[in-house]
């Protein structure tokens, strides 16, 4: 997060962290007899690839990141197996990944387990003055750059599906109000332009009725 004139902006998503899943010929061997009789298989973790003994049975023991790219780097580090950057939600993260009564978490795991519990509680809090529903509605990129309701005084959180609107602290009768706008119906390039275009649009909109 950051500070603009005072006031604490959300920079950062927080959607997921990252581990690193290992597979061998024994392994590979094990799933496919595993997926014949209908039993889960055993899935091996990456512990850390510049020591010994890398892999671990024990989710617990494994090593996560919050950079993807991080986990990709290590994965291919891996000698001898295929390694593969798996995700995990920031929220089961924090809650699945804690020391089980017979064991522990790494070091490094901890930190990071830490860390996101105060993210995320802070997140929490502020989220909590929206009348919109977190789980569709995110924070954009570039927070800064949105007006505050001229209403409630939030800044908006949006949704970008088949209909893309925003969200704040606002209510029409049983429903937030939102701001709406078309998703652009012919562009050039792939999701990532097509999403900016509507964002694009989304903010120049909000901002332009929130002045």
């Amino acid at each position: 997060m950051m500070w603009i004139d005072g006031e604490k902006i959300f920079s950062r998503k927080v959607e997921y962290v990252y581990y690193v899943e290992i597979d061998t010929k024994k392994t590979l061997r094990n799933k496919t007899i595993s997926s014949i009789l209908k039993i889960d298989a055993d899935v091996f973790y990456l512990v850390d690839a510049s020591k010994e003994g890398t892999e671990t049975l024990d989710i617990h023991s494994a090593r996560f990141w919050k950079d993807e790219g991080a986990a990709l780097s290590s994965a291919k580090k891996v000698p001898g197996g295929i390694a593969i950057a798996r995700k995990m939600s920031t929220r089961d993260f924090v809650k699945k990944i804690v020391p089980p009564s017979t064991g522990h978490v790494g070091r490094k795991t901890q930190k990071l387990i830490n860390s996101e519990k105060r993210y995320l509680s802070e997140l929490d809090e502020l989220l909590s003055d929206y009348l919109c529903d977190p789980e569709f509605y995110k924070i954009p990129d570039v927070w800064h750059r949105w007006s505050k309701c001229k209403s409630c005084g939030l800044r908006p959180l949006i949704c970008l599906n088949a209909c893309p609107s925003t969200g704040c602290g606002c209510m029409d009768g049983n429903k937030h109000l939102s701001i709406i706008v078309s998703p652009p119906k012919y562009y050039v390039g792939g999701s990532n332009y097509k999403d900016s275009s509507t964002i694009f649009s989304l903010r120049n909109e909000w901002n332009r009725v929130n002045v």
